[in-house]
């Protein structure tokens, strides 16, 4: 199951396709949560420490805090297949050594969003609500190289002039394959 956290609902027409890219959004200095107003001492407020961003967050002019999407999380019930499945597939690297059934993979370029994997007792049900859209200029080359690792094919009917393959993950979650050659 892929996770994620404040998403905001989009109203898109029937048919339309969103790709969905790492931006920046903003929340306001009063939405802010600060570690002096968070234990009520008198000490200047100052940005929280956090495990996923050691120095903590810069604040901006107009009193926002910049956020972007860090990482893409997916739930998994066999953490060490979906680890060398995952880490081969997008030739990521662990940000940090994994540990108790978590692991941040990152580009090693550090260009292209995170995903990570997070071990969680119940198993998927039904569709995903969210899936990765996995860009290549040699479609063919890899949809085989991703079956070699241990993908499926999902059964679908494509339409004519489909630029992606729909795959799953060794625990069924989907994802595409988007052809971007001549893009």
């Amino acid at each position: 199951m892929l996770a994620c956290a404040m998403v905001p609902t989009l109203d898109v027409p029937h048919g339309t396709w969103l790709v969905v890219t790492p931006v920046e959004l903003t929340t306001r200095g009063s939405d802010t949560m600060h570690a002096g107003a968070q234990t009520g001492s008198s000490a200047p407020a100052r940005p929280q420490q956090s495990r996923y961003h050691p120095r903590g967050w810069t604040g901006r002019s107009d009193g926002g805090i910049p956020m972007h999407v860090g990482s893409v999380v997916v739930d998994c019930n066999d953490f060490a297949r979906m680890l060398a499945f995952w880490r081969a597939a997008l030739r990521y690297v662990p940000r940090d050594p994994p540990e108790e059934g978590w692991v941040v993979l990152r580009d090693p370029e550090g260009r292209h969003v995170n995903v990570s994997l997070q071990l969680v007792p119940e198993k998927r049900i039904g569709k995903n609500r969210l899936h990765l859209d996995l860009y290549t200029e040699n479609q063919q080359e890899e949809v085989r190289r991703l079956l070699e690792l241990g993908a499926t094919r999902y059964p679908r009917t494509s339409e004519p002039g489909e630029d992606f393959v729909t795959l799953e993950d060794p625990e069924g979650n989907l994802f595409d394959v988007i052809d971007k050659a001549g893009a």
